[in-house]
């Protein structure tokens, strides 16, 4: 007999991931987690405000995330040691695993 086949953010198992030495697991966006992050890319306002919004919203994705026990990181912490291409990477990554 095969296996189930399997759906729902915990059926795919994926190593945690780090930020300056900070470590996130790797579970998959929620549907009401990527309609946040449209929301707050869904502006005509500048880029920085855009930026900002995202960061925001990542901030809390990883606090989600975060190990026990592990401090919390905020907007401005992000904004200090994230590179332009890591917000794309993460939130790639928290898409599709790679």
């Amino acid at each position: 007999m095969s296996k189930p086949i399997k759906f729902g953010r915990q059926a795919a198992q994926r190593p945690a991931f780090e930020i300056n030495d900070l470590s996130f697991a790797s579970t998959p966006l929620s549907l009401a987690e990527e309609q946040q992050l449209s929301q707050a890319g869904n502006t005509d306002d500048d880029d920085a405000s855009v930026i900002g919004a995202l960061v925001g919203v990542l901030a809390d994705l990883l606090n989600a995330r975060k190990e026990a026990g592990q401090q919390s990181v905020d907007a401005e912490w992000l904004m200090d040691n994230l590179a332009p291409s890591d917000l794309e990477g993460i939130i790639e990554h928290l898409r599709s695993g790679e």
